[in-house]
């Protein structure tokens, strides 16, 4: 019998009011009992600091600064709801006693002592669900406790490795633990970017508005004559509109900005100012390290100073190079060796010396640095890029990997006898710059025209007697070596040539590796195999390698280490079964090959930090690609569940929204299966596909760079895709947001460009005589543009012939009704080279009749860019800022969509 059936045995023995009283008893026992639990509950989680949900309010992500004030809140609230439970506690015993008194006085004892009995029971019942409940609540509590204090120790673990003398402040490593690559919000918007982006979208959609390429290619007294359209009138109109919205709420948003990050900014530049240590990031992965420069200089030093590679030069030759390959490039289109396009394509124009800077190897003892070379602008970087894709044929091997994928792929087909055997990685010691350059690029010689003929070895004969297959042969021979052995580069303000190996930077390393190692791999291969080699497969350097169980591992690479002095192997042998090869650790099985992600031990978990002031895009890329690896490498689902979490969790320590990172897991698992159905599909439907990605790629594309800001950016966008849209609907724009410089701006590895070799800017000259200035632009390099202005050769630092033309003579005045593509990469034509170069520019005109001095030692570069239109549009607002009094026009170009400039 329950309590609820006892009072109704209670009505009818001491009726209706009695009955009701012992009703409320047992409510009030039972409640007093659940009050108790409760307020042990409660208590528990006071003493081990654990915040229930309950206690939780919800808010918006905040700052790191008002977390622990949020934290007060929720123990405070705790602390409250301690005593509101002791208070009805307190007025439950109160109650129940009351109750208990008054049903004594009414009932006999031994149904009383019945009640008592009945009630202890149900306690006890209702007791072990309330214990159960409250010790998973605790249970989950802790844990999620645990875990928060887990990652608030993994969290001071940051990705800073000091290995110099200074020891940082904890200022200094709370503006370093963000990693290079953050980036603060700027406090004002770039106003030239938007400008020079809007002006030059207008002219690539509408066309130019006037007969005049340039205004400086004009007459003293000739008039401009605009031709604006009712159409570029409308639509000019419409741009400014749209542009200057978009500026009103980026100055909006910006206002909102914490500005706390100042005080960040001026850490970072106090730190940039100490010459004696060198931060930079490690060679794999990201993170900050810290060396002395001392330190660093040395031991690159060491790298420079072995004379099998690198050669010590006397001054910058990159003027006389760049001038030697136009003539060899010119020579070659005449013989119809190359192709316009490909001239085009590989002609230099305003190139820079390569600069060589090292990476610690952070993961190794010692710290040994890995020589980059920063080659992009340099002067043969574009024929690199041009003889790489002509070479990518022969790259093909069976044993190459493209990538981890590919890596995957081949593992799933191997056999389950396999796993009987051993895995062993082969590496090799500095590839790229022991790869030994004659030996490989007659291999390519070979390739291309076959074994080398005897038109040369014959003295009397000129090269215009060879045969064809000769010719083409020592074309192709002096381009390669142009590309490779003739490549120079700085270092310390110091010049080296590189006469052996290709550096790590050229586009043409990776292919000249593989193609040296294709050759090692087809000659040794038989050997391999007669040793024990079962399964064979490279990336670059990198080898993965099963070989018989019983093989002899230094056999095999005794083998591999006989081919060529140079080229020297290491290896690694599996440890418990395991083998990490590129970002996958292979463990062997019973009878398969299980793989997940592999991190190496130096790892530092930094990805772009969420609160970084970059594009949305960016965040969603990190955290994909890390989930996109995961399903793809993952053998197993518990696997790539442990992933996951692990993606959950480092997303965390970088700030990541919970919400956001799940998202993400969702949408990289539903596009990787919609991507396994497409696959699977039958040949016709994935034909039909084929073609409308054809047709895709026929669609013109024009890239426009916007400020990044934020929300008003994207809004921005939006609204510009929308009006070309409907300008020219063929068009597809690609907004490009363009955040602010990152941390690693304030900490150049690379060698300062001398103002003199400077291209692509927009310059100023001053008067020493006079207040008149010059401003002026040019795509090459300053020197060759201050000597036509008529300054010294020791302030031009070049004594070379000129075979380039001048500013003005390089202009072409076309038709205003052309529709002119701006492209980065637009050339100049081959009428160009021949024409003479002129002279008389305004600061000559002014020297001569005022007979006034220029100051050439003061000379200053205003602006960068290097898209062409762009350049032209920087230097019209800057004329339009500074109005030179020398300049023969108020514009370059004229401004259309802005015609006020830039205030």
């Amino acid at each position: 019998m329950n309590q609820y059936n006892y009072s109704d045995f209670i009505w009818q023995q001491y009726g209706h009011i009695t009955s009701k009283y012992v009703w409320y008893w047992g409510k009030s026992v039972i409640g007093l009992n659940k009050i108790k639990h409760d307020l042990l509950f409660l208590r528990t989680c006071k003493q081990e600091n654990i915040i229930p949900k309950f206690v939780r309010f919800r808010i918006s992500d905040v700052h790191a600064v008002y977390k622990k004030a949020i934290h007060r809140c929720y123990q405070q609230i705790l602390t409250d709801e301690i005593k509101y439970k002791k208070r009805q506690l307190t007025k439950a015993y109160r109650l129940s006693k009351s109750l208990q008194n008054e049903i004594h006085n009414n009932i006999s004892i031994d149904h009383f002592t019945q009640l008592q009995n009945m009630f202890e029971n149900l306690i006890v019942d209702k007791s072990k669900k309330w214990i159960y409940t409250h010790n998973k609540k605790l249970e989950s509590l802790r844990i999620e406790h645990a875990s928060k204090q887990q990652d608030s120790k993994l969290s001071t673990l940051d990705p800073i490795k000091n290995y110099s003398h200074r020891i940082l402040t904890e200022k200094e490593r709370s503006v370093l633990i963000n990693g290079l690559d953050f980036v603060y919000q700027s406090s004002s918007l770039n106003e030239k970017e938007l400008v020079s982006s809007i002006e030059t979208l207008f002219v690539t959609l509408l066309g130019r508005c006037t007969d005049k390429y340039d205004w400086e290619d004009k007459e003293l007294d000739e008039n401009i004559t605009y031709n604006l359209t009712p159409e570029q009138l409308q639509y000019a109109a419409k741009l400014r509109s749209i542009s200057h919205r978009f500026k009103q709420n980026a100055k909006k948003e910006l206002k909102t900005i914490n500005k706390s990050h100042k005080e960040s900014l001026k850490v970072l530049r106090e730190l940039a100012k100490d010459k004696s240590i060198h931060i930079t990031r490690p060679d794999k992965g990201k993170g900050v390290v810290i060396l002395d420069r001392k330190d660093y200089v040395n031991k690159m030093h060491e790298i420079l100073n072995d004379t099998t590679t690198f050669e010590k030069l006397d001054h910058d030759p990159t003027i006389e190079k760049e001038n030697r390959l136009i003539t060899l490039l010119r020579k070659m289109k005449k013989r119809g060796r190359i192709t316009e396009k490909e001239y085009n394509f590989a002609v230099p124009r305003g190139s820079q010396c390569a600069r060589m800077y090292g990476l610690a190897k952070t993961h190794k003892t010692g710290l040994p640095l890995r020589p980059v070379m920063s080659a992009i602008g340099s002067y043969n970087y574009k024929l690199g890029k041009l003889i790489a894709n002509k070479l990518q044929s022969y790259r093909n091997s069976k044993h190459r990997l493209k990538d981890t994928f590919d890596f995957i792929e081949s593992i799933k087909t191997l056999k389950p006898n396999m796993t009987e055997h051993k895995m062993i990685s082969f590496d090799v010691t500095s590839l790229f710059t022991k790869v030994p350059l004659s030996y490989t690029i007659d291999i390519i010689l070979d390739k291309m025209y076959g074994r080398k003929h005897n038109c040369p070895q014959i003295k009397k004969k000129k090269k215009a007697d060879w045969c064809t297959k000769c010719v083409n042969r020592s074309d192709m021979k002096e381009l390669i070596d142009t590309a490779t052995s003739d490549t120079h580069f700085s270092f310390d303000n110091k010049y080296y040539r590189q006469h052996n190996g290709v550096a790590m930077g050229s586009p043409l390393a990776p292919v000249m590796a593989d193609i040296f190692m294709i050759n090692l791999e087809n000659k040794l291969m038989k050997k391999l195999k007669k040793a024990g080699v079962l399964w064979y497969k490279r990336y670059v350097d990198d080898t993965f390698v099963i070989v018989d169980k019983n093989a002899n591992v230094d056999n095999i690479r005794n083998i591999l280490n006989s081919h060529h002095k140079d080229i020297q192997f290491t290896s690694v042998e599996e440890q418990n079964d395991e083998l990490p090869f590129l970002d996958v650790l292979v463990r062997r099985k019973s009878n398969h090959y299980e793989t997940c992600v592999y991190r190496k031990p130096s790892y530092t978990g930094l990805l772009t930090k969420w609160s970084s002031a970059v594009p949305r895009s960016y965040k969603v890329s990190a955290v994909s690609s890390m989930i996109y690896r995961a399903i793809y490498i993952s053998s197993t689902y518990t696997i790539m569940h442990k992933e996951f979490d692990f993606i959950r969790y480092i997303t965390k320590l970088n700030g990541y929204p919970t919400n956001f990172v799940e998202c993400q897991i969702r949408h990289t698992l539903n596009r990787f299966i919609e991507k396994q159905k497409v696959n699977a599909r039958n040949n016709s439907t994935q034909q039909k596909a084929d073609d409308n990605n054809n047709k895709d790629n026929n669609t013109e594309r024009i890239i426009v760079k916007v400020p990044y800001v934020g929300k008003s950016t994207q809004q921005f966008s939006k609204e510009i895709k929308k009006l070309a849209n409907k300008i020219k609907p063929t068009v597809q724009i690609i907004t490009v947001s363009k955040p602010s410089p990152a941390v690693h701006q304030f900490f150049r590895n690379k060698d300062e460009v001398p103002q003199v070799m400077q291209s692509n800017i927009v310059y100023q000259i001053n008067c020493n005589t006079c207040s008149a200035t010059y401003i002026g632009k040019t795509v090459r390099q300053a020197s060759r543009r201050l000597k036509e202005h008529g300054a010294p050769l020791k302030i031009t630092q070049t004594q070379v012939q000129e075979i380039e033309p001048s500013r003005r003579s390089s202009r072409i005045a076309k038709n205003n009704n052309d529709l002119i593509s701006y492209a980065e990469n637009e050339s100049f034509d081959e009428e160009q080279l021949d024409a003479p170069v002129k002279l008389n520019s305004a600061i000559q005109r002014h020297i001569t009749h005022n007979k006034h001095q220029i100051n050439w030692d003061t000379w200053s570069v205003l602006d960068r860019e290097q898209h062409p239109y762009k350049l032209l549009i920087k230097e019209s607002l800057a004329i339009a800022h500074k109005q030179p009094t020398l300049n023969q026009t108020t514009r370059s170009v004229p401004l259309i969509v802005f015609p006020e400039g830039v205030a």
